[in-house]
């Protein structure tokens, strides 16, 4: 029981603990296609309205959707009071603000913010986590802007537990994907076909038959993976009265960012940057709560924001996708080249992969992320919830 309890309020429940487990029941089946269809994750969980899970767990508290609504705010305010914000909090608490950065357009918004409102003597105060291939994406931002000015480390050198957030507030860009626009892959052919932003409700069947097909091809479990979510999100969309705003093809791919992946995009870093260590031990409550306060995006006016330029955003997708944080970032670096040919890539987690073969990677992480390595206890008991499963 006291496992079962864990699993019920965990943070993640890893997809490595699903690999190669049998699973008869037609909907745990689809369940686990989730990830390998379409998000690389079973995390989904529903910020506002109905989306069950074979393991009953709710989304965290800080993680909440807020009440939607239209703002008029400028984005670059944003990233600039986000920024100021952020660093006094960490100058008045002597920590270092530890910037993980890809060389993609999140990041580097993020890292231009800091760049772009701090004093050469302030900047003392960043670090930045990078790879080899943060370089290659983007290598004139290095060039012109942290080579010898700031502190630059390889992302999998740190060690992420106590000691080190105890320092360092550690910010990253994955969450922005649920703000500034979706993978188009998702929904390329109906952006072939110009169909992209014509009403959802019209290609439903188009959109079932797509993941369908996905699903065919996966297993034949999974044979109407797409039955099953194009159902699931668009009963979401309806349950929480969104129906009319969110009425296009991508703004119904935009929603299943928001609204079920935000909390996994913004803490999942905290399972990847300790694969290299191996180490999985907990963290404070304290540690949890500032990480999650001082979560770059993780504020009310940067989904609103979201909400409120949907339209824009996913009119602009096929001139250039992230449109809005590239013109911030070429403000301020006249990068013309970046602007006019970056396109979304997500290099970091090339770097990401567990290298070490003997490594057990934990089934999952409990609301403090203490890693659960398999037992045959929690195996039988992730076995016996999806088998359960009833969608």
């Amino acid at each position: 029981m006291e496992i079962f309890n864990k699993i019920k309020n965990s943070k993640l429940i890893n997809q490595y603990a699903f690999d190669h487990m049998p699973i008869d029941n037609f909907y745990g089946a689809n369940f686990l296609a989730l990830s390998r269809l379409l998000f690389g994750t079973t995390e989904l969980r529903a910020r506002s309205g109905t989306f069950t899970t074979p393991y009953f767990a709710p989304i965290q508290k800080g993680y909440e959707l807020f009440k939607l609504r239209f703002i008029d705010d400028k984005l670059s305010d944003l990233y600039d009071a986000r920024a100021i914000e952020i660093f006094n909090y960490a100058k008045s608490n002597q920590k270092n603000i530890c910037i993980c950065w890809s060389g993609g357009i999140d990041s580097t918004s993020m890292l231009t913010a800091f760049f772009k409102n701090l004093s050469k003597n302030d900047l003392e105060i960043i670090h930045v986590l990078c790879t080899s291939s943060s370089l290659l994406e983007n290598y004139n931002f290095y060039k012109n802007f942290l080579s010898n000015k700031v502190k630059c480390s390889h992302y999998n050198s740190i060690i992420l537990d106590n000691e080190f957030l105890n320092k360092n507030l550690l910010l990253h860009g994955d969450p922005a994907d649920s703000l500034f626009g979706t993978v188009l892959l998702n929904y390329k052919d109906f952006v072939t076909r110009q169909e992209h932003l014509q009403p959802w409700k019209k290609h439903y069947k188009k959109m079932i038959e797509g993941l369908n097909e996905k699903g065919r091809i996966y297993s034949k479990k999974t044979s109407t993976f797409g039955t099953w979510f194009v159902k699931k999100i668009s009963d979401n969309i309806e349950e929480v009265g969104q129906s009319d705003y969110i009425n296009t093809v991508a703004d119904w791919w935009w929603w299943p960012y928001f609204n079920f992946r935000w909390q996994i995009e913004a803490e999942k870093i905290l399972f990847y940057m300790r694969i290299p260590s191996g180490c999985f031990d907990p963290i404070s409550e304290l540690n949890l709560k500032i990480f999650k306060e001082y979560n770059f995006w993780n504020t009310e006016k940067f989904q609103l924001w979201s909400y409120s330029n949907l339209k824009k955003m996913n009119a602009d997708v096929t001139k250039m996708q992230k449109i809005e944080p590239k013109k911030y970032i070429f403000e301020f670096t006249k990068d013309k080249v970046y602007f006019e040919n970056k396109k979304k890539v997500g290099l970091l987690n090339s770097n990401r992969r567990n290298n070490k073969k003997n490594l057990e990677i934990p089934y999952f992480f409990d609301e403090y992320w203490q890693g659960y390595r398999r037992t045959t206890e929690i195996h039988e008991i992730f076995k016996m919830l999806l088998e359960k499963y009833r969608g």
